[in-house]
């Protein structure tokens, strides 16, 4: 009974897991080598034309760092556009409820 008990725990700690990782997480991220995309708008009604594409939002890549009296530290920001992104992952799932163990 232990082992049914602690294997239906962590099943469902995996599954939880599972999906807030992969509920802010795209599943294919297409970047330019060049920088910025100035083009972007073409570039993503092209991929939304794909029949294998359920949903497609634009992102901002950037990275910067912050110091205080304790030291430095580095941070990477990602905006994206929130009419569309609610399409791509799951945001209202990412927020922490008090009761929720992660």
């Amino acid at each position: 009974m232990a082992l049914i008990v602690v294997l239906a725990v962590m099943n469902g700690f995996q599954n939880e897991l599972r999906e807030r990782i992969l509920g802010i997480t795209s599943h294919v991220v297409v970047t330019s080598l060049r920088g910025s995309m100035s083009d972007y708008r073409d570039l993503l009604g092209q991929i939304k034309s794909e029949p294998e594409v359920v949903a497609a939002t634009p992102y901002n890549l950037c990275s910067g760092y912050g110091s205080s009296q304790r030291g430095l530290a580095g941070a990477v920001v990602r905006g994206l556009d929130p009419k569309t992104a609610g399409e791509v992952i799951n945001i209202a799932g990412t927020s922490r409820k008090a009761s929720s163990p992660i």
